[in-house]
């Protein structure tokens, strides 16, 4: 975003959903005529920081993308903020589905919004022994549900979370608290990899698959060759080889299964 956006001055910033933006003390209005001097990320969350030291924040939630360009025509159904720009285009902030959970705020420092101060390190950053003392203090949690909570590690949803465990040769299920140092190890050794490897994929080709079982349920494992394995929530699948995983153990496919316990 930085070659598009830097050096820009911003002639208006509006919401098309005033649920959308959960701060007023500075109004959005505040950006307007101020010039973009840099743009910062923390896991889901993009800043955009104006030289008059204020910060449009946006957190992306689970469907929402970040479009750059010149615009034609009426805005579109999915649109949530579209912040224009002195050379003609526009920054705008798209949300799909009908659960609108992106969110904007405008504020003097990132961490003014409690939920960045909150976040753990960076998936892609974090050292071994960091990531061993944060699966430790997680306590008796499955390995999905620990590597999705941002307060534990930032930056990894659940699709990269299948990819990860696979990687690593872990059951989603795992307990955290009882991994060996060695699966710790494997652990730590394909978290950076995983990401930086979807995001090369994505760089060449937005709309191609990153993932090699997220998504494929019933498809064959590509290292072993059974079908994949998932379990069914209202919003997401968990996707897992029971070979390579779980040894041979099919988890219950209800939210109530020991994995969320």
């Amino acid at each position: 975003m930085r070659p598009a956006v830097v050096g820009r001055k911003i002639l208006n910033a509006r919401t098309m959903n005033p649920a959308v933006l959960k701060t007023v003390d500075p109004p959005l209005g505040a950006l307007t005529g101020q010039e973009v001097v840099d743009v910062h990320r923390r896991a889901k969350y993009v800043a955009v920081e104006a030289a008059s030291d204020l910060f449009l924040v946006v957190h992306l939630a689970k469907a929402g993308s970040l479009r750059h360009g010149t615009f034609g025509g009426a805005a579109p159904k999915p649109l949530a903020l579209a912040v224009a720009l002195d050379d003609g285009t526009q920054l705008r902030l798209l949300e799909q589905g009908h659960k609108k959970r992106a969110a904007v705020w405008v504020v003097r420092s990132m961490l003014d919004v409690a939920r960045i101060e909150a976040l753990g390190p960076e998936a892609v950053d974090v050292t071994r022994d960091e990531l061993a003392e944060r699966l430790a203090g997680a306590g008796r949690r499955g390995l999905r549900p620990v590597l999705t909570d941002q307060r534990v590690i930032a930056g990894i949803g659940g699709a990269y979370s299948d990819e990860i465990a696979f990687a690593a040769k872990l059951a989603p299920n795992a307990r955290v608290d009882r991994l060996t140092d060695d699966e710790v190890d494997r652990l730590h050794g394909v978290i950076a990899p995983v990401l930086r490897d979807a995001l090369a994929v994505l760089e060449k080709n937005p709309k191609a698959d990153p993932c090699r079982i997220h998504g494929h349920a019933g498809e064959l494992c590509p290292v072993c060759a059974t079908p994949l394995a998932g379990v069914f929530y209202e919003e997401t699948t968990m996707v897992y080889c029971s070979v390579c995983q779980t040894g041979g153990k099919v988890l219950a496919d209800r939210k109530t299964s020991a994995f969320l316990k």
